[in-house]
């Protein structure tokens, strides 16, 4: 590929990386996604509406499913476990937030590796067996995770 085109997208990507200020983004954490309703066992009804298109940052683990987009590209999903599968019980739909992945970050779905993702969150009900969400997440900005103290380390695990 051309120099001349390539220098563009570099500084492109750059400055929409640069214009993010993460201090505007509300912690969540996990247990304020899932609301105890004991009338009503729906987890997709059992949402946190305070949450509605709130700017959010949220400690996760980064999952790949097997679904694809329209355009061919894997469906990732954030959530309490580092992993997904049919061999164990996968996490409530209201412990699972389906990544809208509009600036195209790299995502990276290694085991156990968790990081903060930064986005505004939604309610909106994926259903999808193993990968059903009950939040959708448009995607601003991905980090690694880095406990400040234990008892935010202990945050993820819940």
């Amino acid at each position: 590929m051309k120099l001349y085109l390539i220098l563009p997208l570099i500084l492109l990507s750059c400055s929409a990386f640069a214009a993010i200020n993460h201090d505007i983004y509300a912690p969540v954490a996990w247990q304020e996604l899932k609301v105890e309703n004991p009338e009503i066992k729906d987890v997709f009804v059992n949402v946190n509406s305070h949450v509605e298109q709130q700017d959010v940052v949220i400690p996760a683990f980064v999952v790949k499913s097997w679904m694809k987009t329209d355009e061919n590209q894997p469906i990732y999903f954030l959530s309490t476990q580092p992993y997904v599968c049919e061999h164990s019980q996968p996490p409530y739909a209201n412990q699972m937030i389906k990544i809208d992945n509009i600036p195209n970050l790299p995502l990276s779905a290694d085991n156990a590796i968790p990081v903060y993702a930064f986005g505004n969150i939604s309610i909106d009900a994926n259903k999808a067996d193993m990968f059903s969400s009950a939040y959708t997440i448009e995607l601003h900005d991905i980090l690694p995770y880095k406990a400040e103290n234990p008892a935010e380390s202990q945050a993820l695990a819940q």
